[in-house]
């Protein structure tokens, strides 16, 4: 019982430090040629799309 809890505590310690030290999303808030609100996919070279 006792490695048990001492497994979940672990587990849950190290998730913490994850979400602590995970970056923020840095996406680009209106990307050229896709109108605001709309989620757009891009492929190809430097992602153009083309």
């Amino acid at each position: 019982m006792r490695t048990r809890t001492f497994a979940v505590l672990a587990s849950a310690a190290a998730f913490a430090t994850v979400v602590a030290t995970a970056p923020t999303a840095a996406a680009e808030p209106n990307p050229p040629g896709c109108g605001k609100g709309n989620f757009c996919a891009y492929t190809g070279q430097n992602q153009t799309g083309r």
